[in-house]
C-alpha cells in the first residue's frame, strides 16, 4: 500500500517515494507521520471517464470528418485518373508522330545513344 507523509520541504502532505523521501525530492529527514493511505478510487475513475468521453468525441470527429472528406476524394481520384489517361494519350501520339508509327514488340531495340552503329555485313566478316 502507498505511503504518505507530511513534508517539511512541501508544508503539506506528499505521497512517499520507495526509497522513503518525498515526491518531489525532499529528503526522508524532512518527512514525519508517515502512514499507509489509499490513493482516492472517485479521482481515478473520473479521469477514465473522462478519458472515456474525450476518445469517444474524437471518434466521433474522425468519423464525420471522414464521411465529409470522402466525396471529395472519390472526385480527386477521378480527376487524377482522367488526367493520367490524358497523359497517356498525349505521350502515345507524340510517340506515333515521331516515329511515324506505333513500335511493335518484334521491333528491335535501338542501341544506347552514342553507340556507333554496326555496319552491314561485320557480323558475316567474324
Amino acid at each position: 500500500m502507498p505511503k504518505a507523509g507530511w513534508c517539511d520541504g512541501c508544508k503539506a502532505y506528499v505521497w512517499v517515494t520507495e526509497s522513503g523521501g518525498c515526491v518531489n525530492g525532499h529528503d526522508a529527514a524532512m518527512l514525519s507521520g508517515i502512514y499507509e493511505a489509499e490513493p482516492d478510487r472517485g479521482v481515478l475513475e473520473e479521469a477514465l471517464e473522462s478519458a472515456e468521453r474525450a476518445a469517444e468525441r474524437a471518434g466521433e470527429a474522425t468519423k464525420v470528418a471522414w464521411d465529409e472528406a470522402k466525396p471529395a476524394l472519390k472526385d480527386a481520384g477521378r480527376t487524377a485518373e482522367k488526367a493520367a489517361g490524358e497523359f497517356a494519350e498525349g505521350l502515345k501520339r507524340f510517340g506515333e508522330a515521331i516515329a511515324g508509327r506505333t513500335p511493335k514488340a518484334s521491333d528491335p531495340a535501338p542501341p544506347p545513344p552514342g553507340t556507333p552503329e554496326a555496319s552491314v555485313g561485320d557480323d558475316e566478316k567474324s
